[in-house]
């Protein structure tokens, strides 16, 4: 790390998205725990005030539609415009949600507010989607082949602060029943799009994609800020031109990229792989966990109780992703992503036999133990090695639109599981309370099982020889051993 100190300032400002998208995933979920926004968006149920499945539900489906919108369009955007430039834009959209959220709470009625809330969540949703693909994309193309487990592991890492800050910014509000208490979480989404915005004046333009541009001049000078002027940056250089240039060798349009290639000989498997890669999180549970403040509420647990598990949730998830790093350092992704579904399933089993007992104390504080084991597996395992292994597998021309794709079909499993999970634990639907677990244990099984049949291991494999695996046609579970062979293909210093 020492060799790169540019980089890693680079990718620390470029990870801007992910502060960005915990803050905001967080707010959303953490929000519906205090009292006041019950107050101003909720509606009476008996002698209490509850948010109805139905309003939740259109909260989380619109913003991951907005997600879906934001990073599909992104990956034609940043390769018309560059990486650098769509962190602005993404900030730009982000505040104007934040604007929209913060004035929902002064409308006249109760469902005109939750309209207004609704459209914030549909254009956040657009800024997070271009925040996060820009970010995977700009990171994986500067990261050396190396230090890829790190820097592309700040991704979950600092969602992991994006999200102690938020629910932290919330907490301060559980005894206030006015509108600032969740006015207050809104207004701190402005802090985090004007970092973006500021991100973009500072970083220098990925060089693989002015390489792509012919841009070789403007190459050479971003490669000179990333790796420092005393460095011989044109071996470098020589080796990016070559990749897109054997990959431009293998299209069947040599003019235009467009999403079509990327459903194209060896690109479709690698866009499966990614497709995958982004369910997996879903598979394992992080939507309940996302919506555990209310889940807790509904469980039998009071909104300060609620709070303080979610902010222990979120602190240990910080220390799991850290960790993570050396388990993918030690054992590879495929492994890691393995193992912690195969943990997940017994969490949750355990999770859903408590469920039966639902006035019993103990078994409340298991259910509340089990979502914290869950947040804290998924963050050593599953949540931290997927954003890495999806920018590790698509190919050079063809990242960024990869990714968004990805992004789509992670939003997309997304939406359909924030719908769905608060008709499962919420009082006036499903009310399964603890015994959600089972449906999750199903999930992670599904989960290990595909991860098994398509995640090839990439750990310190260079782009130029997963090009080489995938046209090939390598077996999944031989990646690494065919890696061994391979001779005469640089692993220093690829794109």
């Amino acid at each position: 790390m020492k060799k790169h100190p540019r980089i890693i300032f680079y990718t620390f400002l470029a990870n801007c998205g992910s502060l960005l998208f915990g803050y905001d995933v967080l707010v959303q979920g953490a929000i519906t725990a205090l009292p006041a926004f019950s107050i101003y968006f909720g509606s009476p149920y008996g002698e209490i005030m509850i948010l109805p499945a139905l309003w939740q539900g259109l909260w989380q489906a619109f913003n991951s539609l907005g997600i879906m919108v934001g990073a599909t369009c992104n990956g034609a955007l940043q390769d018309r415009f560059g990486r650098k430039y769509m962190f602005a834009v993404a900030g730009i959209v982000a505040a104007s949600a934040a604007a929209l959220a913060f004035v929902s709470g002064d409308m006249s009625t109760v469902d005109v507010r939750r309209g207004v809330l609704l459209l914030s969540k549909f254009v956040l949703g657009i800024g997070m989607g271009i925040v996060m693909s820009t970010c995977q994309t700009y990171v994986a193309e500067i990261s050396p082949a190396r230090l890829r487990t790190i820097l592309l592991g700040l991704y979950p890492f600092l969602i992991c602060v994006g999200q102690m800050i938020a629910v932290s910014v919330v907490f301060s509000g559980v005894m206030d029943f006015s509108k600032s208490a969740f006015r207050i979480p809104f207004a701190g989404q402005w802090a985090f799009s004007g970092f973006a915005v500021i991100v973009t004046l500072i970083v220098p333009e990925s060089p693989i994609h002015l390489a792509s541009k012919q841009k070789d001049e403007q190459a050479r000078r971003s490669l000179q800020r990333l790796h420092g002027s005393s460095t011989d940056v044109a071996p470098l250089l020589h080796l990016i031109q070559t990749t897109i240039e054997q990959e431009r060798s293998q299209s069947t349009d040599l003019n235009q990229i467009g999403y079509t290639e990327c459903f194209k000989s060896t690109d479709l498997r690698r866009t499966r792989i990614v497709a995958l890669l982004n369910t997996l999180q879903q598979l394992i549970g992080v939507s309940l966990v996302a919506n555990s403040t209310y889940f807790f509420i509904m469980s039998g647990m009071n909104p300060t109780q609620s709070l303080t598990i979610n902010q222990i949730g979120v602190g240990l998830s910080m220390v799991g992703t850290f960790i993570s790093w050396f388990i993918m350092a030690r054992f590879g992704r495929r492994v890691t992503i393995l193992t912690g579904f195969a943990v997940a399933v017994l969490i949750f089993i355990a999770m859903g036999v408590a469920g039966f007992f639902p006035h019993d104390p103990k078994a409340l504080k298991f259910i509340g133990v089990a979502v914290l084991l869950v947040a804290l597996t998924s963050n050593l395992s599953v949540g931290s090695a997927y954003p890495i292994v999806s920018a590790e597998i698509p190919s050079v021309r063809l990242r960024a639109k990869t990714l968004g794709l990805g992004f789509f079909v992670n939003a997309f499993m997304s939406w359909v599981l924030n719908f769905t999970v608060p008709y499962m634990f919420t009082a006036d639907q499903g009310n399964l309370g603890g015994k959600t677990g089972f449906v999750f244990a199903a999930t992670c099984i599904i989960g290990f099982t595909f991860s098994w049949l398509e995640i090839p291991e990439t750990k310190d494999i260079s782009y130029a020889h997963i090009d080489y695996l995938f046209k090939k046609g390598t077996r999944t579970r031989t990646f690494k051993k065919e890696v061994r062979a391979i001779n005469g293909l640089a692993r220093n210093g690829d794109p």
